[in-house]
């Protein structure tokens, strides 16, 4: 378990790290930590445990003269291991449900916006929503050869929309290999929305044998033409100006360039960032947009009928997860209900 690499005092030192930096967007000192009562130890002592934890590169010192700052790892390590969820306060989770309240299944471009602002207002960051749409859910992927080095991948949608593209493939790729290929990707593809496609395919293909492997590459390589998010999805968001609040962005205007320049952009960002599970958190440079290296997502999901519909918050690194992560979940939760979905 990556829980156990940090001591104890490690793990201590680098959350009133976190916590401090999250409070006050700048770098925190050896002494602000050592005043806290909440650790009884001597500044030589936090000075130490800081200079290991730089060295293992969970924080990091932007200046020689400055405090510390976490590093993504600190901020992985902080999420999965060192913070627990906030239960929403009753008047935000009275301002979910009556927000939410008379809106039926069918109304999915009405539910995604009315997402988009509830989050927004409460979490006081971006927030997006991901309609389901039927049009987006793989139902069967095809691989049908065309001639040595080349073949046709097609993908229908459980909407019976079918895309299809030409993909070029090494001398050595065999037909056996596009059979297996077209089993492998029907295996983890079907049912799963086309925004997580490009997800999937990365962390399994790994599984696969060497000229399977080159078929599915292939795909990746057509994937503007593949594997995108189609019709049937409602993209909403609300709340861009909160993020030109926070100080590492306030005079940076185009760091939503990438993100907000369409909403296929939008659906790739959130669904491919979401799981199966409840909430997904990504954080810095595990984002695939250079624009967003200094952001994080939390993601949640909900059920309609076979769809899947996605909502995030998108923030600094330096954001309030518990808080959010809190939040996300509980709207998850009243989301599943009021569509009547189980997990």
């Amino acid at each position: 378990m990556a829980g156990v690499d940090l001591s104890e005092r490690e793990q201590k030192v680098l959350r009133l790290l976190i916590e401090a930096h999250v409070r006050t967007a700048r770098p925190v000192s050896s002494s602000a930590i050592a005043s806290d009562r909440a650790i009884p130890l001597s500044s030589a002592t936090v000075r130490s445990v800081l200079r290991s934890l730089e060295e293992r590169k969970f924080i990091l010192q932007p200046h020689t003269s400055a405090g510390r700052i976490p590093t993504d790892r600190g901020y992985r390590h902080y999420v999965d291991f060192l913070m627990k969820p906030a239960a929403p306060s009753g008047s935000e989770r009275s301002a979910i449900d009556g927000g939410l309240s008379g809106f039926s299944g069918t109304d999915h471009e009405i539910v995604a916006t009315e997402i988009s602002r509830i989050v927004s207002d409460l979490a006081k960051e971006l927030a997006v929503s991901v309609a389901p749409g039927a049009a987006g859910i793989v139902d069967r992927i095809d691989l049908v050869p065309l001639s040595p080095g080349r073949a046709v991948a097609a993908a229908t949608m459980r909407s019976g929309v079918t895309r299809t593209v030409a993909i070029a493939l090494e001398s050595d790729v065999e037909n056996s290999d596009l059979g297996e290929a077209a089993c492998l990707l029907n295996e983890w593809l079907r049912g799963e929305p086309v925004a997580a496609a490009e997800t999937v395919l990365l962390r399994r293909m790994r599984r696969a044998s060497p000229p399977v492997r080159q078929v599915l590459r292939a795909l990746l390589a057509a994937r503007s033409q593949f594997l995108t998010p189609g019709e049937g999805q409602s993209v909403h968001y609300e709340g861009a100006r909160y993020i030109f609040r926070h100080p590492e962005f306030a005079s940076d205007a185009a760091c939503l360039g990438d993100i907000l320049d369409s909403e296929e952009t939008l659906a790739e960002v959130v669904g491919g960032a979401s799981t199966t599970r409840a909430v997904t958190i990504r954080i810095g440079r595990e984002n695939p947009l250079r624009g967003m290296r200094r952001m994080s997502l939390v993601v949640g999901s909900y059920r309609v009928g076979g769809g899947v519909g996605r909502m995030a918050v998108i923030g600094p690194t330096r954001m309030k997860y518990p808080r959010l992560v809190g939040l996300v979940e509980y709207l998850s939760r009243a989301l599943d209900g009021m569509f009547g979905a189980k997990r």
